[in-house]
């Protein structure tokens, strides 16, 4: 019974640590004291005469990016500088922080319709990794159909809360009678697989978005090249418009090599895209 008690214990103890490894929400009274402070600026340059606005949005959405450097990550601070960005006239970077608000809010209408607005279509975060995925890993998503439905931070803490509640449930098992054994183990045995389907599913959430890197096309018909020059043959007969998506595979210099879909791919200046 010790052995037994000791390998449930380690067992517990690994998929806590495993489910704790994802990135929190990294909010502090400060960073709520400055978010408001930048939102309240927000409010005001709307007042502004219309030739100064893009200007003043425009630092606007610098001030957000300064709160995300510093580690904060939600849904509605990358909704808010995609709408800062929009008014600035980048509809490029809009579009790349709306996607992103999408990772933590993926079912949030008002993202969606900014982004539809903005032109970068009504998509969820699935739509990153479509361009490069295999067909197991489109099985996978068939398979986890909550996988777009459910943010990145809430995966996380519903595995930390499965975790931590099948370790309780599973020190209980130990010291109950006999005769309700049974029952208690079937259901330690229930929540271990529901946390491990909760630890999965949010380990691919941490490949997808970290493990990758994004691209979204924020000029109007960008036409990308061979290699990583204007002088390479163009890579499409057909240039890309505004809005399109890609995933980064390459960089030399101030140049990055696309992939748009299966094996398509070409090469465009750093200049004309919004990296994310």
């Amino acid at each position: 019974m010790t052995i037994r008690c000791v390998v449930f214990i380690l067992v517990c103890l690994a998929t806590i640590l495993l489910t704790g490894c994802g990135v929190r929400i990294g909010v502090s009274r400060d960073f709520e004291r400055e978010f408001g402070e930048v939102q309240d600026v927000f409010d005001l340059a709307g007042k502004l005469p219309m030739e100064e606005q893009p200007a003043e949005f425009k630092r606007i959405a610098l001030m957000y990016q300064g709160l995300i450097d510093r580690g904060m990550k939600s849904g509605q601070l990358y909704y808010n500088q995609g709408n800062a960005w929009f008014y600035a006239g980048e509809r490029g970077r809009a579009i790349a922080a709306y996607r992103l608000a999408l990772r933590y809010l993926p079912c949030d209408s008002r993202i969606h319709a900014n982004l539809r607005v903005a032109g970068g279509g009504n998509v969820g975060a699935n739509e990153e990794n479509s361009n490069f995925v295999s067909g197991q890993i489109i099985f996978f998503e068939y398979l986890f159909f909550w996988q777009n439905w459910i943010g990145v931070h809430q995966k996380v803490f519903y595995s930390e809360l499965l975790s931590v509640l099948f370790f309780v449930v599973g020190i209980i098992v130990l010291f109950v009678r006999q005769r309700f054994r049974r029952f208690w183990r079937r259901f330690v045995i229930f929540l271990f697989v529901l946390t491990l389907i909760s630890v999965v599913s949010a380990a691919y959430d941490w490949y997808r978005f970290e493990c990758f890197s994004y691209a979204v096309i924020s000029v109007e018909d960008a036409q990308p090249r061979k290699g990583n020059s204007e002088q390479y043959d163009k890579a499409f007969t057909r240039p890309v418009p505004l809005g399109t998506n890609a995933t980064i595979i390459g960089e030399r210099g101030e140049w990055l090599h696309l992939n748009f879909g299966k094996t398509q791919d070409g090469w465009l200046p750093k200049s004309q895209v919004a990296v994310y």
